[in-house]
C-alpha cells in the first residue's frame, strides 16, 4: 500500500499524459482546483443525493414503488406526490419521504401484509331481505356516473359486496 502511494505520487501525477494534452494530472489538478466550491456544513448530503420518483396514490391510500407496498395518508388519495428515498437500500428497507405541492409531508408506511390480512372486519353480507345486519346502509367506494341508483345491486361473493348493473 505505501509503495504504491509513493509511485502515485512520484512518478503517476508528475509524468505528463495523451490524454491531458501532454500535461500531467497534477498540472491539471491545480489548474482547476479553484473552481471546487466547498459545501456548507449545515447542508444535508444525503437528502441532496436522494433518488426521487413521482406516483399516484391509489384509492386504498397505497403506492407501490419497485413491487413493494407503502401506505399514505388518506388525504392524499388520487393525487400525485413525489418520494425521495436511498436507493443503495433494499426496496423493502427504504425510508419513503413524500412530498406534495412542493412540501414535506411525512414518510410512507411499508404495509406489514401479515397483520394487515388478520383485521377483523365488520360482517357486510347481506339477509335474506337484502338488507344490512342493523339496518346499516353501504357506501359505494365508486361514483357511477350515468347510471341510475335503481340500476344497482348489491351482491354478496365470498363475503364481500360487489356492485353489478344488470
Amino acid at each position: 500500500d505505501q509503495r504504491f502511494h509513493t509511485w502515485l505520487e512520484s512518478e503517476y501525477h508528475r509524468s505528463p499524459h495523451r490524454g491531458l494534452k501532454g500535461t500531467t494530472p497534477l498540472e491539471t489538478w491545480l489548474a482547476k482546483c479553484h473552481l471546487i466550491v466547498p459545501v456548507d456544513a449545515a447542508v444535508d448530503l444525503a437528502e441532496a443525493f436522494r433518488h426521487q420518483a413521482t406516483r399516484k396514490v391509489h384509492r386504498d391510500t397505497t403506492i407501490t414503488p419497485d413491487g413493494v407496498l407503502f401506505e399514505l395518508p388518506s388525504t392524499l388519495i388520487g393525487e400525485r406526490v413525489v418520494l425521495r428515498y436511498d436507493p443503495t437500500l433494499p426496496p423493502s428497507n427504504r425510508r419513503l419521504f413524500v412530498h406534495h405541492g412542493g412540501r414535506h409531508v411525512g414518510e410512507a408506511r411499508l404495509v406489514d401484509s401479515y397483520a394487515n390480512a388478520r383485521v377483523r372486519r365488520a360482517d357486510l353480507r347481506l339477509d335474506p331481505a337484502g338488507e344490512l345486519p342493523g339496518g346499516r346502509e353501504v357506501e359505494l367506494p365508486i361514483q357511477f356516473e350515468g347510471i341510475a341508483m335503481d340500476d344497482l345491486q348489491i351482491i354478496t361473493h365470498v363475503g364481500n359486496p360487489a356492485v353489478r348493473t344488470d
